[in-house]
């Protein structure tokens, strides 16, 4: 497994590289908010063999550039993740998207089809469903809160993470990991403005475009999952009515971490397709 930077529209994306080629398509496997490409580090080595799999820090996340004055919307996201294909030398790929992640993937599929072979989308957002709980608040309050010092709201950030696990163990040193550097200006910031940039508006216009999907798509979620309400899995089952639905009952939002050999065998069976 190596990692290393490749620069995409004048910012560098941080990504590293697993698997192995063969006859497989490419799998690109997308993280959500506030995580990074942490989130699959238990998964990959269960994915199937003969496939390059590709893992990258979305801008603003993890190792990759703060982006101080770039686009953090969805289609913005989606243009990168492209661009990062495209230096990468990859034409065609099963993309595999958690939270936020799976919105980007879906809105590759329909934007550019000719580029994605088979979609697997991990609570997945959808209808105007953006953030919850200590997220939706800092978004409700994001004028105040970007003038506020970013220790202030630390702790919070933290329970709200560990809710999100259904193992207290497991989830400690993953928090660790995604909240390092939040009290450092940049990545503050660069946190700050992906939650303005999650707009309920644009979420809706997503999941109605979501028909135009063609290719082999598996959804998987829980029944317990506090960042992505029931309500927003029965808008995406409405727009994806042929996709299959994987319900994994003892995970709660991390099932890549907490669950990763079922993620796996659910991502291998839809490989088959």
């Amino acid at each position: 497994m190596r990692g290393e930077f490749i620069e995409v529209g004048g910012d560098r994306l941080y990504y590293y590289a697993a698997g192995s080629r063969g006859r497989g398509d490419p799998m690109v496997l997308i993280h959500g908010f506030p995580t990074t490409s942490h989130v699959w580090g238990s998964l990959v080595s269960l994915l199937p063999a003969g496939h390059r799999i590709v893992v990258p820090d979305l801008l603003g996340f993890g190792r990759s550039d703060h982006g101080v004055a770039a686009d953090f919307g969805v289609v913005a996201h989606s243009a990168r993740i492209i661009g990062a294909l495209d230096v990468l030398g990859i034409r065609k790929a099963c993309l595999v998207g958690h939270q936020l992640g799976a919105v980007i993937a879906a809105t590759i599929a329909v934007s550019a089809p000719e580029r994605v072979a088979a979609l697997a989308l991990l609570h997945p957002l959808g209808g105007d469903v953006t953030v919850t709980g200590t997220f939706a608040v800092l978004r409700a309050f994001l004028p105040l809160v970007r003038v506020a010092p970013p220790a202030l709201f630390r702790r919070a950030i933290r329970s709200e993470l560990a809710s999100w696990f259904a193992d207290p163990q497991r989830a400690r040193p993953s928090i660790d990991l995604y909240v390092a550097g939040l009290t450092r200006a940049p990545r503050w910031q660069a946190l700050l403005r992906q939650l303005g940039a999650l707009d309920p508006r644009q979420m809706t216009a997503f999941t109605r475009s979501l028909a135009g999907v063609r290719c082999p798509v598996a959804i998987v979620a829980a029944h317990h999952d506090p960042a992505v309400p029931r309500v927003a899995l029965d808008r995406i089952r409405d727009a994806l009515p042929n996709a299959t639905l994987d319900m994994i009952p003892q995970a709660r939002h991390f099932s890549p971490e907490e669950s990763p050999e079922q993620v796996a065998s659910i991502i291998e069976r839809l490989l088959a397709r």
